[in-house]
């Protein structure tokens, strides 16, 4: 007879297979990627088919967010649809591509197992400090290659921002943990939460991604300041602005990321790469009214219509990855920039307790990083944690 704590154990074990599926289990270089790829596949397809049953039934009347995930799914199936008849890319190969939005249905599984806070947040913990170790393996193997979200794609690792630019998945893991550091810290006053506030957004300036490090620490500073009385509001302005203030004038990677981003800002509306990016795939790329409701669907880099995309952003440099809002476009139409907006405006009109508010301000920072990125499909699985953590408080809070 299984026990209910070894059950517990095997049910947090098979979610932490699911969401290293997920993240390819972090691509390591030394195992075949199209086995990588096909497993990992086959486990979130599995985690899928499970969720289905939680989908459908209409018993989440009381959740707040369950409506709009169900939506997501749609937007999924429909861009099966519009892959088809818009491209002539098989339905095999465009139910392969709904990966982008098969995380959305975690929710679900979460919700099935009634999965607690404590246990939510273990696993979010757990996830980011394995990020941390894999990170900093990576870091001390450069220039050679250990993992590499683009499968293959990445000859060479970047190093012109200062320090290796490591292409490792699962950094959404560390960006909520930072959040989550931050909450426990302000509410159970522990030294070891200080620890890892400092320790996570170390991690992400290793990212040397501008706006994750920029969103990040403006995020981080409002959650702090607004918990504190005016005295410490002070203190941790005043010491904020000498921590800048050291950063620009000592830190190479910092410097080198000023430079980049003076020199991009130096540039006219016509030359800079996100600004035409953003009118080619929202005003230029879609021929008919139908692509413009529903969206194009997701191209396969390996499909003819998927060469030809491929060819475009190479000859162009115009990428939807850069603009994320534009992508959703591209790919959903205006169904689905409508159902994405409408579920931030929804989580960020809501107020919530202060034992879980670092999950509204995560959802905050991936839809501002979505603006010059594509946070909400890189950071679909943790968007979805954070959802369920808001829901699972809404029957008593909301």
């Amino acid at each position: 007879m299984i026990t209910l704590k070894r059950k517990n154990n095997i049910i947090f074990t098979g979610i932490v297979i699911y969401i290293l599926s997920v993240l390819t289990f972090f691509s390591p270089v030394f195992i075949n990627n199209t086995l990588l790829k096909a497993v990992s596949f086959g486990i979130m397809f599995f985690g899928f088919a499970l969720a289905i049953v939680e989908i459908f039934p209409k018993k989440h009347t009381k959740s707040a967010y369950s409506k709009s995930i169900k939506w997501i799914i749609v937007l999924g199936i429909i861009s099966v649809i519009m892959g088809y008849i818009q491209h002539q890319q098989s339905i095999l190969v465009n139910i392969r591509m709904m990966l982008d939005v098969v995380p959305f249905a975690f929710f679900f599984i979460l919700k099935k197992y009634n999965y607690q806070l404590d246990t939510t947040e273990r696993l979010i913990k757990v996830i980011s400090k394995i990020y941390c170790v894999l990170f900093v393996i990576a870091l001390i193997a450069a220039p050679l290659i250990l993992f590499d979200k683009s499968g293959g794609k990445v000859q060479e690792i970047n190093i012109g921002r200062g320090v290796a630019r490591v292409k490792l998945a699962g950094s959404c893991f560390l960006h909520f943990h930072f959040f989550l550091a931050i909450n426990n810290w302000l509410t159970k006053k522990r030294k070891v939460d200080m620890f890892w506030v400092v320790i996570t957004f170390v991690f992400i300036v290793l990212e040397v991604s501008r706006q994750h490090i920029v969103v990040a620490f403006i995020l981080g500073f409002l959650m702090i300041s607004q918990n504190v009385n005016w005295f410490y509001k002070i203190l941790v302005i005043s010491f904020t602005l000498l921590l800048v203030k050291f950063a620009v004038n000592n830190i190479t990677v910092v410097q080198n990321l000023i430079e980049l981003t003076t020199d991009q800002v130096n540039e006219t509306g016509t030359e800079n790469i996100r600004i035409l990016a953003f009118e080619e795939y929202m005003f230029n790329h879609n021929t008919n009214v139908l692509q413009d409701i529903f969206g194009n669907g997701i191209p396969n880099e390996n499909s003819s219509w998927g060469k030809q995309y491929n060819r475009f952003r190479e000859v162009t440099g115009l990428i939807p990855s850069d603009v994320g809002f534009a992508k959703i476009f591209f790919y959903f139409g205006t169904l689905g920039l409508l159902v994405f907006l409408l579920l931030g405006f929804k989580v960020l009109s809501k107020k919530v307790p202060p034992q879980i508010q670092y999950a509204k301000f995560y959802v905050t920072f991936v839809y501002l990083t979505n603006i010059a990125s594509h946070g909400i499909f890189t950071e679909a699985i943790t968007l979805t944690i954070a959802l369920y953590i808001l829901d699972f408080y809404n029957k008593k809070y909301v």
